[in-house]
């Protein structure tokens, strides 16, 4: 399956034309240099070292710059990554996926042993922003844990997550939903091919989890997220979800964020219920109150780490 997999086009046109293409799935946004020079960003605290975005599956370049733009507009000196996710990476071989996610690792490292300078940086300043969108990009972080842990630094940056519409826990139909997604706006025929495979992806998840009681991508996200061992340097993190999202239960991400709390990452979690909005377009149902999440969200990670500096 992987052999077939869409390969994404060129980051010198198009609405990704401000990023470079490091790998198949990987794209960087560096800040032009006068940026640096000017304000350090539309919010009060400093800007991220680094802004991470991790896409939903089979998102479409357009809709993934949409984001983008924000994010280049709310922290204009702050470099951005954005990665990529496809319906392969749920079925393919991982190893594909570990070598195109290398030059975001790297890029990972060089925030997490680089201090402008100014000497070491306290393990509870967030130094890295990122966004995870649906099981996609929830899968995605998962597997920089692992593979940031493969050289030191032996983690990620301490970070701030904000997951959109994620994580979930396996539900057929919701399944088949979002691996037939990509071909909604298609012809009948393509369509009811595309139900046909969607259900046969479905049915060997199924097998290869349910049945065999061995734990999938959904599963493997879902525990790494809330493992402390794993997930060792997460400041905050906030949840955005509706009860409306046809594709992941809003159920789930409640009991995701009450696990959460009982795992070690108490008085750091943040629910945000939107109404009316369908998977990943809450932001579109709610444009200010959503970026202001998302500023509020990095600022509160700031003033948090202040605090405890000033008590020290």
């Amino acid at each position: 399956m992987a052999a077939n997999a869409p390969v994404p086009a060129t980051a010198n046109e198009g609405p990704l034309s401000a990023f470079e293409r490091l790998s198949q799935i990987v794209y960087l946004y560096r800040p032009p240099p006068q940026q640096h020079q000017e304000s350090w960003s539309l919010v009060s605290s400093p800007s991220p070292k680094l802004i991470l975005l991790a896409g939903w599956m089979d998102a479409r370049e357009p809709h993934l710059a949409k984001y983008t733009a924000k994010l280049q507009a709310l922290f204009p000196a702050s470099p951005v990554v954005l990665i990529r996710s496809f319906a392969h990476h749920f079925h393919g071989s991982i190893r594909h996926l570990h070598r195109d996610l290398e030059p975001a690792v790297a890029l990972l490292h060089s925030v997490a042993t680089s201090h402008e300078g100014s000497g070491p940086t306290r393990p509870d300043t967030a130094e890295l922003l990122i966004l995870a969108f649906s099981n996609g990009g929830s899968k995605v972080i998962t597997e920089l844990y692992g593979l940031a842990s493969g050289s030191q630094p032996s983690q990620l940056p301490a970070h701030v997550t904000i997951f959109d519409s994620a994580p979930s826990r396996f539900q057929w139909l919701r399944g088949v939903t979002a691996f037939s997604m990509g071909a909604a706006r298609s012809s009948l025929p393509v369509r009811l091919l595309a139900l046909l495979v969607s259900h046969c992806l479905a049915a060997m998840y199924w097998l290869d989890t349910v049945a065999l009681r061995r734990p999938g991508a959904l599963e493997q996200a879902w525990a790494a997220h809330n493992d402390k061992a794993v997930n060792t340097s997460e400041v905050q993190r906030v949840y955005i979800y509706s009860k409306e999202d046809e594709l992941v239960d809003f159920q789930d991400v409640r009991d995701h964020a009450a696990e959460a709390e009982v795992s070690g990452f108490a008085g750091r979690v943040r629910l945000e219920e939107f109404t009316g909005t369908a998977h990943v377009a809450h932001a579109r149902g709610d444009e200010q109150r959503y970026w202001r999440i998302v500023r509020e969200s990095w600022e509160a990670a700031a003033a948090a780490a202040a605090a405890a500096a000033g008590t020290k």
